[in-house]
């Protein structure tokens, strides 16, 4: 699933079942192991519990992530299958501008409090800072 995919699926929709699509979407998130569930792994600023990993195999990233608040996941899900094995150069050129679109053209954070409102900008600044000290 690309992201401009859930970009455009979401801002189709109004904002009660935009909320039900991201919870629908953090259902497809990957198992997360116990023993990645650490403080390093914390991404910052998140009211609820989240945790995000990051490998680089042969110059792409790969990541992985858990959440125990359901938009939260849905959040992770989107970013996690829409960067993984995307080209670290492309990843850290490109990452940020996309983020902000799909947070303009879904409008998400109209149905969300402020605090959930800011998890994308979270996600996404942690998963860059990861990368980049991987690189």
């Amino acid at each position: 699933m690309e992201i401009k995919e859930a970009q455009e699926l979401l801002s189709a929709l109004p904002a009660r079942e935009q909320l039900e699509a991201l919870i629908d979407y953090g259902k497809q998130l990957k198992e997360f192991s116990e023993t990645e569930k650490k403080e390093e792994n914390k991404v910052p600023g998140c009211v609820s519990t989240a945790y995000l990993t990051v490998e680089v195999k042969e110059n792409k990233v790969y990541f992985s992530g858990y959440s125990d608040a359901l938009t939260i996941k849905g959040y992770l899900a989107i970013l996690i299958n829409g960067f993984n094995g995307m080209n670290v150069k492309e990843f850290l050129s490109t990452a940020e501008s996309i983020v902000k679109e799909f947070i303009t053209k879904t409008k998400l954070q109209a149905s969300l409090t402020p605090s959930r409102a800011n998890t994308l900008g979270n996600i996404i600044a942690i998963m860059i800072k990861k990368v980049r000290q991987q690189v």
